[in-house]
């Protein structure tokens, strides 16, 4: 796959320029509007070299706004990349639940928990999306088809409105840290709050909270049941609007699902 071809971003210095698949490295050197964090601003930054070593020395992709969506380029390198790889692991679209284990797993082992410290629901939404993506290549509704001689045209253009939904954005769809990770978060939110706290008011207060006790009340179709169970990383209603933070409960069960991955 031509878009799954690791490119680097050389900007971002000889550590954080790798991990970027080629079509989030033509947006992250391209000339389009973007959030970078290249001065660790972002909600990890105070977490310790030594609690996420990746985490902190990779730091994060830039972020960016797709329609009304917000979300980081690493989940379009999910979406063609890590979609792709659970298209073939599904035996080629033949048993999609093998793709949804699988993309669990991997953000249980080396995408995620394993090196970011991050089990994301964000990305396995884009796994998910990229599987489908594939796995309807060349369908009715596909952007290519096979034409009477047996020859491959595009037959319209490829458009992201018709995959990328909130579940891409990880303050609407909200990822499990570990506990160390999760302290570094609350700290850095604690230190910010002003800031934070004076957004929040606007985009988010009683319909925020209430879109979100949905979101961790039941576990999403593209996520399997070794996930791990969902909490409220930001408690931005206690932050901003009660009397500070509650600490987040990480899931008991979390410790289990990493010895699982371990032994798989």
């Amino acid at each position: 796959m031509a878009l799954s071809t690791d490119e680097p971003v050389l900007d971002r210095g000889p550590i954080r320029s790798a991990g970027f698949d080629r079509y989030s490295a033509w947006i992250e050197n391209g000339p389009l509007p973007r959030r970078r964090f290249d001065d660790r601003r972002d909600i990890y930054g105070a977490v310790s070299y030594w609690d996420a070593p990746l985490l902190r020395a990779a730091g994060v992709c830039s972020t960016v706004r797709i329609g009304a969506i917000t979300l980081g380029t690493d989940k379009l390198d999910h979406f063609f990349e890590e979609g792709y790889n659970g298209w073939r692991r599904a035996e080629f679209g033949a048993t999609p639940e093998e793709a949804i284990r699988w993309a669990t797993h991997t953000e249980l082992g080396i995408y995620g928990l394993k090196s970011s410290e991050t089990f994301s629901y964000a990305d396995l939404r884009a796994d998910w999306d990229g599987y489908t993506f594939y796995d309807t290549l060349l369908g009715p509704q596909s952007v290519v088809q096979r034409g009477s001689d047996g020859c491959l045209a595009r037959t319209g253009d490829f458009d992201w409105s018709r995959y990328v939904t909130w579940e891409y954005d990880e303050v609407m769809n909200p990822s499990v840290y570990t506990p160390e990770t999760q302290d570094g978060i609350n700290l850095r939110l604690t230190e910010v709050s002003g800031r934070m706290c004076d957004g929040y008011r606007v985009w988010g207060g009683v319909d925020y909270q209430r879109h979100l006790a949905g979101v961790l009340g039941q576990r999403p179709a593209y996520a399997s049941d070794e996930a791990p169970r969902r909490y409220d990383p930001f408690q931005l209603a206690d932050l901003c609007d009660g009397d500070g933070w509650v600490t987040a409960p990480v899931s008991s069960l979390l410790d289990d699902r990493l010895d699982a991955v371990a032994e798989d």
